[in-house]
């Protein structure tokens, strides 16, 4: 289980204005709810926050995350979309290999819904 020591977690600033890149936490590792909260916090300061690990992060972990974080979206049926996740579909820019049809300009899912 991953925990910040005292609610902070090491950050590196995206841009001068907006993002932050979270340091040292594994995604694919299960968090708890410290853990989570410094995430929201960070969410709620810098828009986009930005978890890298060495190793690609599983679907299972993905969902797991994502529902920590609030309900996620399952879409009805898209390219590329994976059976087990429907939460979770490859965009991609090669033709039967997932869905080709998004990232015309960078958008986030959801923005605009009442929370």
């Amino acid at each position: 289980m991953t925990s910040p020591k005292d609610n902070t977690l090491a950050t590196r600033a995206l841009t001068p204005h907006l993002g932050v890149q979270v340091l040292h936490l594994d995604p694919n590792k299960p968090m708890d709810d410290t853990t989570i909260q410094a995430l929201e916090d960070l969410i709620d300061t810098h828009q986009i926050v930005l978890l890298k690990s060495a190793d690609p992060i599983d679907k299972a972990a993905q969902v797991a995350l994502t529902r920590q974080l609030g309900e996620p979206w399952k879409y009805e049926y898209v390219p590329g979309q994976y059976r087990d996740y429907p939460e979770i579909f490859k965009v991609t820019n090669q033709q039967g290999d997932g869905f080709t049809n998004t990232g015309q300009a960078w958008h986030s899912d959801g923005s605009s819904e009442c929370i």
